[in-house]
């Protein structure tokens, strides 16, 4: 063992399978209105260990074997679903829009070794854009993860939350960002 404990090392996997479908449709069910979606299934094993001078390890550096085990940070399961809905604003010069995306990842492994400690639970984000668009360019507000599910649990941002409140909330999961952006198009 290396005086620092177990460091990473990148590994060759010798045998393995990997297979998978991906489906993408998009479908206007009316003029101003846009819907989108996808699902991804990935299926991967390691059907032999490294070998010499790789070894299979865990994370904590002990010996142990990869077979039958999926690729590390490969969901079986990824989806999502965007909607985006366009309308004219002040007669037409502008176009308005809102639209959200919601998007799920199944449970998954961080390392090799199944581990506990490196268990990456399936979880779901809501993501909101809200903006206008000219001939010019176009100005989008958003907030992305404004709704996050995993463990059973539901997380919704509430706009009148304390700071310290809100502050402790964004601390209990991935990171929410509340923004703008502005575009000029080049002609």
């Amino acid at each position: 063992t290396p005086p620092f404990g177990s460091l990473p090392q990148l590994i060759n996997i010798p045998k393995s399978k990997v297979y998978g479908v991906e489906l993408n449709a998009t479908v206007l069910p009316i003029d101003s209105l846009r819907i989108t979606g996808g699902v991804t299934y990935v299926a991967s094993r390691v059907d032999e260990d490294p070998v010499a001078p790789a070894e299979a390890r865990n994370p904590f550096g002990v010996l142990t074997s990869f077979v039958g085990e999926s690729f590390p940070d490969t969901p079986k399961w990824q989806a999502m679903v965007d909607a985006e809905y366009d309308f004219p604003v002040m007669d037409g010069q502008f176009e308005g829009f809102l639209g959200g995306t919601l998007t799920h990842r199944s449970g998954t492994y961080a390392a090799f070794g199944r581990s506990p400690q490196f268990a990456m639970k399936s979880y779901s984000l809501l993501d909101l854009r809200a903006g206008v668009r000219s001939e010019d360019g176009h100005w989008t507000f958003f907030a992305l993860q404004v709704l996050e599910a995993r463990d059973g649990l539901v997380k919704v941002i509430d706009p009148f939350m304390s700071a310290g409140a809100l502050a402790a909330f964004f601390a209990g999961g991935l990171a929410r960002t509340l923004g703008s952006a502005e575009a000029e198009l080049l002609g």
